[in-house]
């Protein structure tokens, strides 16, 4: 898992700091690298990255040079390589004609996007894809997790949007002239209160929302309610599965009359998931490989498991939290998917 954080709007020193506090607390999603955009009050962007950790990077004459600049935007990532070597050209933020990015989360379908061969990390197709050929189009072929952090060159505005799979809070300033996200709660709340930022509520973006933010045209002034647009994304087909009867080492399928033979005589297991569906113990394994939505832990066949799609869930533990049910009943997740 990487982790995003950033700073726009009215930015000073304690808000320059917040943001160093919030690159060494996300190193502990992300250490293999590190990556940092800052927009200008002119809007020019620039972009600096290196392999490994931000401590070092932090304290640079550039890092410090372009982070000491007047800058209402800077947009932060701490790489956690899934897919592609550790490397600089692999590091976000992704920097196109049109937009600069990060992205948290892995993709499971980027030969549906254009020129998937043309680079080596998931990521940077998205973005590519959202460059070229806008955000709805792409997210429609896009499978997996994501959420993004990016600023529109064109638009000259800060844009978010995540799936269910992929944490992103926000809040703004209490006098809100400056907007604060990162990929976890407790990294704005440990970061603005060390460096004495009162904040209002810490807020998580809703899933397959869109949110544009126009920052004020000076360096200071309110940052109003963002924009938002409702996102349709990717919809796998349904899992072909369906409850089997094991005759000695044959599987017989009541819904299909198709028969094979296992490789051993070991029992054949069958568990339900998402929507009730029966899935054979190597599916199981599979749907639930990437862990708990909150927690990351790969469950055991056993364990009791809320399932919000058909490849997120969330361990009952982590669901009986008190704060993370209320979302899940104020999203309507427990009311759909409750087994």
């Amino acid at each position: 898992m990487c982790g995003l954080y950033g700073v726009a709007g009215a930015i000073s020193v304690n808000e320059r700091r917040a943001f160093k506090d919030l690159a060494v607390i996300s190193s502990i999603r992300g250490p293999h690298s590190t990556g940092l955009a800052a927009v200008s009050v002119t809007n020019k962007n620039m972009v600096l990255k290196r392999v490994g950790g931000p401590h070092e990077f932090l304290d640079s004459v550039v890092c410090n040079a372009m982070l000491g600049g007047q800058n209402k935007v800077l947009l932060g990532h701490g790489r956690f390589a899934t897919v592609g070597d550790i490397s600089l050209n692999n590091a976000h933020p992704f920097r196109f004609e049109g937009l600069v990015g990060a992205h948290n989360g892995t993709l499971h379908n980027i030969h549906k996007l254009e020129n998937y061969l043309d680079f080596e990390v998931d990521s940077e197709v998205l973005f590519y894809n959202i460059d070229v050929n806008g955000l709805q189009e792409t997210i429609l072929k896009t499978g997996g997790a994501f959420a993004l952090s990016w600023w529109d060159i064109e638009e000259n505005t800060l844009r978010f949007l995540r799936n269910i799979q992929r944490p992103l809070y926000f809040c703004k300033s209490k006098d809100k002239e400056t907007l604060f996200w990162a990929s976890e709660k407790h990294m704005l709340s440990c970061a603005l209160a060390r460096n004495h930022i009162s904040f209002s509520k810490i807020l998580m973006f809703k899933p397959l929302q869109a949110y544009t933010f126009h920052l004020p045209a000076r360096a200071f002034g309110i940052i109003e309610t963002p924009k938002t647009q409702a996102i349709k994304q990717y919809t796998p087909p349904p899992l072909a599965c369906a409850p089997a009867i094991k005759k000695g080492n044959v599987l017989f399928s009541a819904k299909s009359g198709y028969t094979s033979r296992t490789r051993d005589s070991s029992p054949c297991v069958y568990v339900k998931v998402y929507k009730d569906v029966s899935v054979h113990e190597s599916r199981f394994k599979y749907l639930t490989k990437d862990g708990c939505l909150q927690c990351n832990e790969v469950p055991k066949i056993t364990d009791d498991l809320l399932w919000i799609a058909s490849d997120i869930f969330m361990c009952d533990f982590c669901a009986e939290n008190t704060e993370t049910k209320q979302w899940l009943i104020d999203e309507g997740y427990i009311d759909m998917t409750e087994n």
